[in-house]
């Protein structure tokens, strides 16, 4: 079997029968409308809504369950919500408080049995990151917290050997001070890798002058190797790379691109294409999508209108979210798909998208 009907036979399997009751969604992402209003929405590779359901405050990224229609939708920073939805019915299946004295980061990761959710958060008054810990059979019930490795947690992976990897971005942040961040001269980014349980097993520093560059978000290659969507928080005028890949075992190793000005500092989401181990970064601040062959090399880049989220495609290729609908990139190719309620002249009634695109 070739490696790409292999990733879609093992995607289909992991899909059903679970997400087939939902419509069988390729994407979960959050979208927000001009009337503040916020939702979860389950998207096909088409373009059609499969399912459209409000969650109480904006959102951010989502964790789904590996084996049945049920997805947690977490608070955009420094949020205390995430909202456990059936994506078949449409109800609450449960909601999660953080505790006093902590706020969600926008992400979390199922176990690879879904039998256990970890949830990046903000313990700001020491400060540290930590990971709560929540018995799913148990109705979500929070059972502990585990050190994330750093400050800052945002984006939490489950690892191919079912681990999971952690970018700690560095940035201290308290509450009280909205969206301020503390540290700049001091932050200290890592990449911290996790057991099963949750235990800190091997960390690698985004340390010299590079130490400003704040690990966010990730994506992870069946072999393991993690490509990573970095955000500058140092002097503007500097050039510095915006991505960064790793494999464990080896020095971070840091990806430059003729165009990575585009991105305005400020790396959105990024993603490995399963048919080439090609990936795509995109720059919602300048509206810019680079592309990288599978060594790292610069591979051309694109202008799409708040490129947002992006996401693996099953059957080939990376989905992009943008103005409008969606992008698809496949071997090279470009084809817009547009989303009903994403057109750009539906007024407050439209969709606009996070900065995240899950795969189901």
């Amino acid at each position: 079997m070739k490696r790409r009907e292999f990733l879609a036979a093992a995607a289909v399997f992991a899909a059903s029968p679970g997400w087939a009751a939902a419509g069988a969604p390729d994407f979960i992402t959050a979208a927000n409308k001009g009337d503040k209003s916020s939702s979860l929405v389950g998207l096909t590779q088409d373009g059609d809504i499969r399912f459209q359901i409000a969650i109480p405050g904006r959102g951010h990224a989502a964790a789904v369950h590996p084996n049945r229609p049920e997805v947690v939708g977490f608070a955009r920073r420094p949020g205390r919500f995430a909202v456990v939805l059936d994506c078949e019915t449409g109800a609450e299946v449960a909601r999660l408080h953080s505790p006093e004295g902590r706020h969600f980061y926008g992400h979390g990761a199922f176990s690879a049995d879904g039998t256990t959710l970890f949830t990046t958060e903000n313990d700001y008054d020491a400060p540290a990151g930590v990971l709560g810990v929540w018995d799913v059979s148990a109705g979500y019930k929070r059972i502990g917290e585990r050190p994330s490795g750093g400050i800052g947690p945002h984006e939490i992976l489950r690892r191919p050997d079912g681990g999971f990897v952690v970018a700690n971005g560095g940035i201290q942040t308290h509450p009280d001070l909205a969206r301020s961040k503390l540290n700049l001269p001091t932050m200290r980014p890592n990449l911290t890798y996790l057991t099963p349980d949750g235990g800190v097993k091997d960390q690698v520093e985004m340390d010299g002058t590079m130490h400003q560059n704040s690990i966010r978000h990730m994506d992870i290659s069946p072999n393991g190797t993690v490509v990573i969507a970095l955000q500058w928080q140092g002097n503007p005028m500097m050039r510095v790379p915006m991505v960064a890949r790793h494999r464990r075992g080896e020095a971070l190793e840091l990806i430059s691109h003729p165009d990575e000005l585009a991105l305005k500092n400020y790396a959105g989401s990024i993603a490995i294409d399963g048919e080439d181990d090609s990936f795509v970064v995109t720059g919602p601040k300048g509206g810019a999508v680079l592309y990288f062959d599978r060594h790292g090399g610069p591979d051309g880049s694109s202008h799409y209108g708040t490129a947002s989220g992006a996401a693996q495609l099953r059957t080939g290729g990376v989905m992009i979210t943008c103005d409008g609908g969606m992008m698809l990139r496949r071997q090279r190719q470009e084809r817009f798909i547009p989303v009903p309620g994403a057109d750009v002249d539906a007024g407050a009634e439209r969709l606009s998208w996070d900065n995240h695109l899950v795969a189901v």
